[in-house]
């Protein structure tokens, strides 16, 4: 069910699971690599798995017939010559001979729901691990840029200690540019422990212990595709694919038959037959067929009638609820993805080209002494954090697609983007004139020529 889904559960024994793990942990891990360890070595796949055990155990037991029972009573005489009383009897319920079949059927639609449970858990995890490895790879991103943009705020530091000692900028001026630089320090220890921290969520997600924690994830964020979802094809998806949905439902038909029983044996509390041998004191013997019914005198089942119709209706109601919950979790997470689409697109198409040319433009204009230096590190700084913005609005988008894949209950039928956000654009490089690309925001110039040195 999960690899209909497009969740792949990997096929492996006990032995050789940690064989499995350790060759996809040796390998660049990917999204679909990350999940596959996850599914064989997160706990909660274990505490799944024995979920299943249990209801399997349970379809066998519904499928035998209970014991039957043995009793036997002596009496001791006092008369003489007489010899004690005996007696042994053998019965077997017969009630539970009736409903083994229906019994049978209740506890297999059972296991058919734990199995879509368990599924569902499964889907589940996917998409928890997914959340993990895009949160990972923006935080890795975002830690290289802050790292960028501290090195260009420590440049402008420094020139503007130039300057002042050279008498060209007040005090203030320099303490602005240090207090700025300073604080880009501290973003970039922030975003550097951000990093640390999505590294290790991503671990245990996994199910990996902290000594191995050493694997690569070299993946960049990928680029949303062109076009989105029909809002009418996903809410189909979810009503047919939703796992947790199916179970409802098999709950409620689980219930009806559950019900139907009960209206069938209300009368009958408990029957048993079998043989009883009796040896008396005059050693005379007996033997034959015993019958023990329960008369519905007092209780016709009442209780258990209305205990089941409620459960029944119980059942029904948290369908609803739940396809209720299920069609504006996807409608909302929708309409979240489209407004994520559209954000990464203004700032692809609009704002970051739009801040790379303002970059080079003023790199022209102090060239010719039109601005000073200062200018030109404001709008590289103003670039950074269109890139940041950008970085986060993309890694924004797949998680808002992840939300809408598990509301629908699998992949969704729009494919996604092959290409990434190459990190090689935004890091430091000399190139400062304009580019442009349909699939791609113009990099980031970071090199800066300083204006001679005014001594």
């Amino acid at each position: 069910m999960a690899a209909q889904r497009g969740i792949q559960i990997p096929q492996t024994t006990p032995n050789d699971r940690a064989h499995v793990i350790d060759e996809l942990l040796g390998r660049p891990l990917t999204p679909a690599a990350a999940t596959a360890i996850a599914l064989l070595a997160n706990p909660r796949m274990t505490s799944i798995y024995a979920q299943l055990g249990s209801a399997g155990a349970e379809v066998l037991q519904a499928g035998r017939l209970s014991n039957p029972a043995l009793n036997a009573s002596i009496g001791f005489t006092s008369a003489v010559g007489a010899v004690d009383r005996f007696s042994f009897g053998l019965a077997q319920d017969f009630l539970n001979l009736l409903l083994l079949p229906a019994r049978t059927r209740l506890a297999k639609a059972d296991f058919a729901r734990t199995q879509l449970e368990a599924a569902g858990a499964a889907m589940s995890l996917a998409a928890d691990v997914d959340r993990a490895y895009y949160g990972y790879v923006a935080a890795r991103q975002l830690a290289e840029l802050r790292a960028a943009i501290a090195d260009a705020a420590e440049i402008s530091a420094e020139l503007a200690a130039r300057l002042h000692a050279a008498g060209n900028i007040s005090r203030l001026d320099l303490a602005l540019q240090q207090s700025a630089a300073a604080q880009a320090q501290l973003d970039r220890i922030d975003a550097d422990g951000a990093r640390d921290a999505a590294r290790f969520a991503l671990n245990r997600v996994m199910g990996l212990s902290a000594d191995r924690v050493r694997w690569e994830a070299p993946g960049s964020l990928p680029l949303p595709p062109a076009v989105g979802d029909n809002i009418d094809t996903l809410q189909t998806i979810a009503a047919r694919d939703r796992l947790d949905l199916q179970a409802a439902r098999g709950r409620v038909g689980m219930l009806e038959d559950q019900l139907g029983i009960a209206r069938q044996s209300r009368l009958v509390d408990s029957a048993s037959i079998g043989v009883t041998h009796e040896r008396d004191t005059d050693n005379s013997r007996i033997t034959g067929p015993d019958l023990s019914l329960s008369l519905p005198l007092f209780d016709q089942g009442q209780g258990r009638m209305l205990a089941a119709q409620a459960e029944l209706e119980q059942a029904r109601a948290d369908a609803d609820a739940l396809w209720i919950d299920i069609s504006n979790d996807v409608q909302l997470a929708a309409g979240q993805v489209t407004a994520a689409h559209a954000r990464v697109r203004v700032l692809r198409d609009r704002l970051v080209p739009l801040r790379e040319q303002i970059v080079a433009r003023t790199q022209e204009q102090m060239n010719f002494m039109l601005v000073d230096t200062f200018d030109l590190l404001l709008a590289r700084q103003q670039e950074f954090d269109a890139w940041r913005r950008y970085i986060e609005a993309t890694r924004d988008y797949w998680l808002a697609r992840i939300d809408l894949a598990h509301a629908t209950g699998g992949h969704l039928p729009v494919a996604d983007s092959g290409k990434v956000i190459d990190m090689n654009d935004i890091v430091p490089r000399n190139d400062m004139a304009p580019t442009s690309s349909s699939d791609a925001a113009p990099a980031p110039a970071t090199d800066i020529q300083p204006a001679p040195d005014p001594r």
